[in-house]
């Protein structure tokens, strides 16, 4: 736990500075900055055991073994298994992991270039969103909301980082570049598609077209939706665009359950949050609205745990949002003067903070608590 939170606590603090040295322009400096903020998360990634992530012991040792076996294919060759099916519909991801392990060899690379990956893709996003929220506030919500999620939802979590990076060319309505980004989501995790999911929320709350009523009313119709979920998925896994394996994601009574506590906690961070959303002024509340909305979105998401043990992992999808959203909400806060915006901002700090000392450290999530790392106690 310990490591978690030095490390977390220089990539913040090299964060603060890499945004200072943004304001005054000092190029150099910043990257300097913005490469240790970087890399600090990812080279703890890179060290840790290979029994740190549960997911670690489910396909990353497999896929490390699988394609070192296949490290002396050239590029081409490699990929023309890829496209025809031989490793799973995962395009990118695949030949990313091939690319590391055939240039690197060793487990602990792997693992490196993988959340090299998810921090980089992460800290661009921030860095877009460096004029609507603090730098240092967003990387504190991706550290201590999901970094030890991407240590075991290593595939999804790289789609995650690419789709947060393209929600600045949504918003600055490139569409093509968006539609490029978005199929690259895909290929790094099948799950990618439910990402249009955000944007289509997104959209709905931004048009003119559609009444903030009615885009209220139909967000509240979501749970009903989940009916809908096996038929849809069905289609999708039909139509190639998911692979067999998110079969796995249906209805299955056996696998199926609810983490009470945790859909409590975010729900209470929903609640933290909305303090003094009623006080801005209209206009403030049109932009507030769209990033209060996706911690329940997120929370509403949350019940498809009720569907199978993997369904919820859609939720990823918003609650990775946040990153984003949570602080460009507490700055529309602090802008208006609202005499409890400092009040709520730190109450949403407890709330991250205390929601990952329950689900990391004290129930275990994600299996990376206690940290091990043979290689750092060599060091030591």
């Amino acid at each position: 736990m310990i490591i978690y939170i030095v490390v977390f606590a220089l990539s913040i603090y090299f964060t603060f500075l890499a945004e200072r040295f943004s304001k005054t322009k000092n190029v150099l400096a910043f990257f300097a900055a913005s490469s240790v903020a970087v890399l600090m998360p990812s080279v703890l990634a890179g060290i840790r055991d290979t029994t740190i992530g549960y997911d670690t012991q489910v396909y990353g040792n497999f896929h490390f073994e699988m394609f070192r076996e296949c490290s002396s294919m050239g590029i081409v060759e490699f990929a023309k298994l890829i496209i025809d099916g031989e490793y799973g519909g995962e395009w990118l991801y695949t030949l990313w992991a091939f690319l590391s392990i055939k240039y690197t060899g060793d487990v602990h690379w792997y693992y490196f270039f993988l959340n090299f990956f998810v921090c980089l893709f992460t800290y661009m996003a921030i860095y877009h969103n460096r004029r609507k929220a603090s730098m240092p506030l967003m990387m504190f919500v991706f550290l201590f909301s999901f970094y030890n999620i991407s240590l075991n939802v290593m595939r999804q979590s790289m789609a995650l980082a690419l789709a947060l990076f393209s929600y600045h060319f949504f918003e600055e309505r490139r569409w093509k570049v968006l539609v490029l980004l978005l199929v690259m989501v895909g290929l790094f995790h099948g799950s990618g598609v439910f990402y249009v999911l955000v944007l289509f929320f997104i959209w709905l709350q931004q048009t003119k077209h559609v009444s903030s009523k009615k885009a209220k009313w139909l967000i509240l119709l979501i749970p009903f939706s989940f009916a809908l979920f096996d038929p849809v998925l069905d289609f999708l896994i039909s139509c190639g665009i998911f692979p067999q394996k998110f079969v796995a994601y249906g209805t299955d009574a056996s696998k199926g359950g609810f983490m009470a506590a945790n859909t409590l906690l975010s729900l209470v961070l929903y609640v933290v949050l909305y303090q003094g959303f009623s006080k801005l002024p209209y206009k403030e509340k049109l932009k507030a609205q769209i990033y209060l909305n996706n911690q329940m979105l997120y929370v509403m998401f949350m019940f498809l745990m009720l569907v199978s043990v993997w369904a919820f992992r859609i939720s990823y999808y918003f609650y990775y949002m946040n990153i984003l959203f949570v602080p460009a909400y507490l700055r529309i806060l602090s802008n208006n003067k609202l005499y409890n915006a400092r009040l709520v901002k730190a109450g949403a700090v407890f709330m991250i903070v205390f929601i990952w000392v329950w689900t990391i450290v004290f129930r275990g999530e994600n299996s990376t608590v206690p940290y091990k790392s043979a290689i750092l106690d060599g060091w030591l």
